[in-house]
């Protein structure tokens, strides 16, 4: 289920990045699976972990799919050099 909604969102925001990804052979559950099972906390720094989890038991679930979202915004630049 995460991965699906993770997916559907990945296209709709970010579109050129999901359209690299797939031509490289990047799925989501390359990258999604880690940071669900823990997450975030190995991914980024203690003080954003925490920002992350107040925002994970505030707003539920939605919470995962934002932050992902919001990290591959961030490096989406970097990430299409590749």
């Amino acid at each position: 289920m995460y991965m699906y909604a993770h997916e559907k969102f990945f296209k709709e925001e970010l579109p050129s990045l999901y359209s690299h990804f797939k031509k490289l052979g990047i799925h989501p559950e390359m990258y999604m699976v880690k940071w669900i099972m823990c997450l975030f906390c190995q991914l980024l720094p203690l003080d954003c972990t925490c920002r992350i989890w107040d925002f994970f038991f505030l707003d539920g679930d939605v919470a995962i799919f934002r932050t992902g979202l919001g990290i591959l915004k961030l490096l989406e630049k970097d990430l299409l050099k590749m």
